[in-house]
């Protein structure tokens, strides 16, 4: 059984390893120590001529606000090592240690060379990837960790910040997520993994540039090497869907500019066509051209055409618009090339060679004649529908003009709800416009209110322009609430 010692206050030190920094409701525990006394002793070990508490430090500062002189102690001759792993352990058996305060401990452990981080996880209960999440909550810039310990980050949304590889992208995703909250409140795991995911998680198939080349970009090296992509750190990655995602938004774009500065090089010695200008403002939105990972539309599988013709085709165009180049193939090249390689899917209408369209620019009379006859037309068209009850026809001109301007997010969406599979983009779209077309009115009317009520935001949740609240207070409906997030569950250390 080891001693308690009353020892002075006074000649106690506070330990410099001792991850808590932050020291909660000091006047509640004071006042308690003013009528019941300090009932539980502190940790202490020599130095010199004082003593350093080892933990218990929140005790100490309490019994100094009571005004106490003296507080129960233990001492102990601990070395450095020993001193870290009795914090640590203590520190993990409070209720209200901070996810900062835990990490910051065991890292101190680990920079000390005491415990590696599986012997950690072993002597803790932990688990290993546990370990290494609240490792990486250390790597959070300034900002972050203020905002975290100020309540305004939770834990799960702190840690994805962490992933981010440089304090500048940690911080561009911290002002992201505060104005994605406007209201003050914390932003949900669920808005922050959605934003996270799309703005600065980049995925690495889709990469326009060679991700294997070494010399790209000489001082980033090939990407799959690179220790900055998710697929290196599986454990920290493991909510992602997509295996392979580079994390640096900023050494991305740097190889997108050096791809596209070797593509015009490129371009130039083998003398194929660049479009620039307005040549290729106009070829980036035609149909006469398509992007080698653009999936073909006409094919059973959905593979993208550079998948369909392999290393057949035509020769590329390089496409010049403003800062952006990229590699496009002329379309009727490219279904020609299918259809000599015995892809039966393409249509013999498409390969027919149109007569070339000379286009005139209107005057600016003529744009101002056409655009006043429009006008004139669109009035005749509400006169004619204010004056008419809705008729089916009706409803169906507004529900495809309705689903054309919904995202593409909405067309997934609505096509699942309404028990069409899960088509996605534009598989969607035309699943949506078959349905439209042998829809009764009925039908028409609720797909009109469904395409129009549900969010652009539905992915990320919310209700940005408040008319999903506005229809359920109409039709009285109570809507739906929100399923909590479930707390990822904690084990306490033995002991």
């Amino acid at each position: 059984m080891k001693t308690v010692t009353l020892i002075r206050i006074a000649v106690l030190k506070p330990s410099p390893t001792n991850p808590r920094k932050i020291f909660r409701r000091l006047d509640e525990l004071a006042a308690s120590m003013r009528t019941a006394g300090v009932l539980s002793p502190i940790l202490a070990r020599p130095i010199k001529d004082a003593f350093e508490c080892v933990f218990g430090e929140r005790r100490v500062r309490a019994a100094k606000l009571a005004g106490l002189e003296t507080i129960p102690a233990i001492i102990s001759e601990l070395t450095d090592s020993e001193v870290l792993q009795a914090q640590i352990i203590e520190n993990n058996q409070r209720e209200d240690v901070h996810p900062l305060e835990e990490a910051d401990g065991y890292k101190a452990l680990l920079d000390a060379e005491v415990l590696d981080a599986e012997e950690l996880a072993a002597k803790l209960g932990k688990s290993k990837g546990y370990i290494y999440a609240r490792l990486k909550l250390c790597t959070l810039c300034d900002e972050g960790r203020e905002a975290f310990l100020a309540d305004k980050l939770t834990a799960s949304v702190a840690l994805l910040i962490a992933r981010l590889p440089t304090p500048e992208l940690q911080r561009e995703a911290l002002t992201d997520l505060t104005n994605y909250s406007p209201d003050g409140e914390p932003v949900s795991y669920r808005h922050a993994a959605d934003l996270l995911q799309r703005e600065y998680l980049l995925r690495l198939a889709v990469a326009p540039f060679d991700r294997r080349s070494p010399t790209l970009v000489s001082c980033a090296g090939s990407c799959t090497e690179c220790d900055k992509r998710t697929g290196t750190q599986r454990e920290l990655f493991a909510d992602l869907k997509s295996a392979d995602a580079c994390t640096d938004r900023k050494c991305w774009k740097s190889k997108v500019a050096a791809h596209q500065v070797a593509l015009l090089e490129t371009a130039k010695r083998r003398g194929l066509t660049i479009l620039d200008g307005r040549a290729g403002e106009r070829a980036s939105y035609s149909s006469e051209y398509v992007r080698p990972t653009e999936k073909c539309c006409d094919d059973p599988r959905h593979r993208t055409y550079k998948q369909l013709l392999g290393k057949a085709g035509p020769d590329p165009v390089i496409v010049v618009r403003g800062e952006a180049v990229e590699e496009c193939l002329p379309r009727k090249a490219v279904l020609q090339c299918l259809k000599a390689s015995g892809h039966d899917f393409i249509d013999e209408g498409e390969l027919e060679v149109a007569e070339p369209v000379i286009r005139v620019e209107p005057s600016k009379l003529e744009v101002k004649a056409q655009r006043a006859a429009t006008a004139a037309t669109i009035a005749s068209l509400v006169g004619a529908a204010e004056a008419q009850a809705p008729t089916e026809a009706f409803w169906r001109l507004l529900a495809h003009a309705v689903l054309e301007l919904a995202w593409s997010e909405t067309w997934a969406d609505v096509a699942k709800r309404r028990g069409l599979g899960t088509p996605k983009g534009h598989d969607a779209l035309c699943a949506l416009e078959q349905l439209i077309d042998k829809a009764n009115v009925v039908t028409l009317r609720g797909l009109v209110l469904e395409l129009v009520v549900t969010p652009r935001t539905y992915r990320a949740g919310g209700d940005p322009t408040g008319i999903l609240a506005a229809a359920c207070a109409l039709f009285g409906i109570t809507p739906a609430p929100e399923e909590p997030e479930a707390p990822a569950p904690q084990r306490r250390a033995a002991g």
